[in-house]
């Protein structure tokens, strides 16, 4: 059985101690990364954070590999205008970074990779977008968590890219470390975010807007109580074909999502723990999701989970 690189990386990040200083700088970074799955006008500032956690001096969230006139975008500190421009211009199809890492097979989601990991730094300094706007712009060492790579049919390709020059320290294995805390938690905000697209996302708390989309949607309470499905969701658990709503024996009057296999209820109610612990830094990537077979034979479900933020009614 082959192993999930995503998993190893994981373990490696949770048995890596970090100073409690960082723990707590982490968690607060991670909190506002939640509050912008709702609140996209919030990723200036999160990536501003990120970008200081991380220990850059510029940074974005972005679509490395899909252009602004087909739909791409980013979320920036400190990037100026001119890059995204002459990236796209000149670069979309040239960086050595993203050619190196698909090439090593680095480009997966849920990795924190350096751009030394990619390419050594004289192939860098040899490459056209280097030479024709990135030396200028101080874009020399890199920094970057695969947040959503190629293979998802719904989902950009997206990259939280963390820069410093060559008069800066080189990045190491500790920055490498918190970017790998923070990929998995971006992967859950963006993912809501991406899933929630169809309605306008200002009316995305609202249970009205909710019931209007085409993809099944639950709300679970800090007990993990159901206290929401929209209109689609409900329809699949009328089928009672994989998935239901059962109310459990002393968990109070709600009902708590269920299947009808006990290991998959097993991942599903660690999926929901580990949203609910305000706690964790380790948690899995958004496009890890639960699937969940149907004996009828009919599409598996795949149920993803990300938390909001508490300050979200």
């Amino acid at each position: 059985m082959e192993t999930d690189p995503f998993e190893d990386r994981s373990r490696e990040a949770l048995n890596t101690a970090i100073p409690d200083h960082e723990r707590e700088q982490a968690l607060e970074v991670i909190g506002h990364i939640y509050d912008a799955a709702l609140e996209p006008e919030r990723w200036a500032e999160v990536i501003r954070e990120i970008t200081a956690f991380v220990g850059g001096s510029k940074g974005q969230i972005f679509t490395a590999l899909l252009a602004f006139k087909d739909g791409g975008f980013t979320f920036s500190h400190c990037v100026p205008a001119r890059f995204h421009q002459e990236w796209q211009d000149k670069d979309i199809n040239h960086d050595p970074w993203a050619i190196g890492a698909m090439e090593k097979k680095l480009y997966w989601s849920g990795n924190a990779i350096l751009g030394t990991d990619c390419v050594s730094e004289e192939e860098y300094k040899q490459s056209i977008g280097y030479r024709g706007f990135a030396k200028d712009l101080g874009i020399h060492q890199l920094c970057v968590g695969i947040v959503f790579d190629q293979t998802s049919s719904h989902i950009p390709s997206v990259t939280c890219s963390i820069y410093r020059s060559f008069d800066e320290p080189r990045f190491g294995d500790a920055e490498r470390s918190r970017m790998a805390i923070l990929v998995p938690h971006i992967s859950r905000s963006l993912g809501v975010t991406f899933r929630l697209r169809d309605a306008q996302f200002k009316m995305a708390s609202s249970l009205g807007a909710l019931n209007h989309l085409n993809g099944g949607v639950i709300l679970l309470d800090a007990r993990a109580q159901a206290v929401f499905v929209n209109r689609a969701a409900q329809r699949i658990i009328d089928e009672a074909d994989g998935l239901a709503l059962h109310i459990r024996p002393g968990k109070g009057k709600a009902p708590h999502l269920a299947v009808t296999r006990p290991p998959i209820q097993e991942q599903i109610d660690a999926a929901i723990a580990s949203c609910l612990d305000e706690r964790a830094l380790q948690v899995a990537h958004f496009s890890r999701g639960v699937s969940v077979p149907r004996a009828s034979g009919s599409a598996t479900l795949a149920l993803h989970f990300a938390p909001l933020s508490s300050t979200n009614e």
